[in-house]
Parts: structure tokens; sequence; C-alpha cells
């Protein structure tokens, strides 16, 4: 099978990075779609191969001229319109004082796992404060002050639209 060769894994460990990049930034349209992914197989595979004993066969021989032609770079699975997505605004630790909080991301609407989550060790949990999680990770805040914008009462809201250039000023 594919997957017991390196460049198989080595590229499902860089997809994976791009996906968790979606997840960080509550996006699905980072990771370049299935149809591109068959495209790059499909322009250096052989047509001779047909099936796994003859991609063996084939890759035995096709790395050793070139050891890194089936591996994928990650700006190649980044779509080009995407925009960047920062590890300052999407970062994988919350720094609270001494302490270093894992953040893990999931972009799943409607279900409770959605959004950031923070893991606290047991050991740790009674020197975490309050303050500073309401305000969200940086990536967030455009969202969060959006939301707060609009659940103002009218009277106050209209002085704040359209809303998202408001949050983006602030």
């Amino acid at each position: 099978m594919a997957h017991k060769h390196n460049f198989f894994k080595q590229n499902q460990c860089l997809i994976r990075e791009v996906e968790e990049l979606e997840h960080k930034s509550r996006r699905r349209d980072i990771l370049v779609d299935e149809r591109t992914l068959f495209e790059f197989y499909d322009q250096r595979i052989g047509t001779e191969v047909v099936s796994q004993k003859y991609f063996d066969t084939w890759w035995k021989k096709a790395s050793k001229q070139d050891s890194e032609l089936l591996n994928f770079e990650r700006a190649f699975l980044i779509n080009e319109g995407a925009e960047k997505v920062s590890k300052l605004d999407f970062p994988n630790f919350w720094h609270q004082g001494n302490l270093k909080l894992k953040l893990t991301y999931q972009f799943e609407p409607g279900t409770e796992a959605d959004g950031v989550t923070v893991h606290i060790p047991l050991p740790l949990l009674n020197q975490v404060e309050m303050g500073g999680f309401d305000w969200q990770i940086p990536g967030l805040r455009e969202e969060l002050v959006i939301a707060l914008i609009k659940s103002l009462p009218k009277s106050y809201r209209r002085n704040f639209v359209p809303a998202p250039n408001y949050a983006r000023a602030f």
C-alpha cells in the first residue's frame, strides 16, 4: 500500500498541518481540493502504474532519480486565494503569568467542541486566573467584537454600523 512509503506519511503530516490552520482560522478554504492533489500525483506517476505492485516497482526506480518527486511542499497545499494565518493570531499556547497552557482548535459549528479549548492540567487549576480569557485569542477578537456590537441595544448599535469595520479598527 502507498502508506508504507515515506512520501505518503510526510504528505499526510503536511495535510494535517494545513487542516489545523483551517480549524484555527475557522475557515474551510485554505487546503487545496482533492482534484489538485490528484493532479499532482497524476502528473508525476507513470501511466504504466495500474496497481500497487506496479507502483512499488515504478517508485523503486523513480525514487532513485528523485527521492522527493512525490513530496508535497507546504506552499502547494495552501490555496492561492487564502489569507495568511498568523501564528501570532492563532497561537498553540495561552500564556498567563508563568503558566503555559496548550490550546486546541476545532471548527465544528453547532457542537460543544467548536472553538478554542485551553487545556489546564488539574495541578495548575488553582493557579489560573479568569482574567484575560474573556478577550479570546487575537485571531478571534474581531469576531468577538462584532458579536458584542450586535448585542448592543439598537440605540447604541446604530452608531457602530457596519459592525465589521468598527471591529477591525478596534
